[in-house]
């Protein structure tokens, strides 16, 4: 394992650091003996700080990783209605996780093409209870809210199977009690539930946050098909 995590973490890691550090003028680094590598200092850290995409990009980062968050508030809120047994929860369940399971880019293709201003059938309804057609992707805004609605729609299926299980393994003695003690549904969710699946609150939160971070697949492929605002800055 040491040996793996040196050649295969370790190094690339020391390896991408030392190249953030220099000024290349060849991309075949390795093996190449006409690559050149000129030591630059932080000059390249200078440079993407005073550039403006690149806090744009950390902005649209941002709005990501909230997103995240509302996936989370919606698992939650949804294990906590299958947790009561309705009637055919496992089949909800099982409908809730496979957008999760998806590729990523078909979904986005998917969600991509719905809201075409030409053919979408977002507009097509629109349409149909006599509005006008909008152009989603004209203005940042908007564009935003549509990315988070994907992410909410993708995200969840994972958050509910956890919560799930998260529930499941809640004593039930302590319901009881808390009927007889004469306190609320409200009042059993916050302090019993709650700080019961605190853990899994956790990690769901440790997780989203770094599949925020990590967004890359859904911008892309908006932007690359047909999608005609690009991010741009001010």
């Amino acid at each position: 394992p040491l040996i793996g995590f040196i050649v295969f973490s370790l190094f690339p890691i020391a390896y991408s650091v030392y190249l953030s550090l220099t000024d290349i003028t060849s991309s075949a680094l390795i093996g190449n003996p006409d690559a050149v590598i000129k030591f630059v200092g932080f000059k390249n850290y200078i440079d993407v700080f005073n550039d403006m995409r690149f806090w744009h990009s950390v902005l649209i980062a941002y709005y990501t990783t909230l997103g995240q968050f509302m996936s989370l508030s919606i698992a939650l809120a949804m294990s906590a209605l299958l947790s009561s047994k309705i009637k055919g929860w496992n089949l909800f369940s099982v409908l809730y996780f496979i957008p999760y399971i998806c590729s990523s880019i078909a979904i986005s293709m998917i969600w991509q093409r719905m809201f075409d201003y030409q053919r979408g059938i977002i507009n097509e309804f629109i349409v149909v209870f006599g509005g006008q057609k909008i152009d989603w992707f004209t203005t940042p805004t908007v564009y935003m809210i549509i990315f988070l609605l994907v992410q909410a729609w993708h995200a969840p299926g994972y958050g509910i199977i956890m919560y799930n299980a998260a529930f499941t393994s809640i004593d039930g003695t302590l319901y009881e009690a808390a009927r007889i003690d004469g306190a609320s549904r409200i009042k059993q969710f916050t302090s019993i539930t709650l700080p019961a699946i605190s853990p899994t609150t956790y990690f769901l939160l440790m997780l989203g946050i770094i599949s925020g971070l990590q967004q890359f697949e859904i911008f892309q492929v908006f932007t690359g098909l047909g999608g005609s605002w690009t991010g741009a800055y001010g």
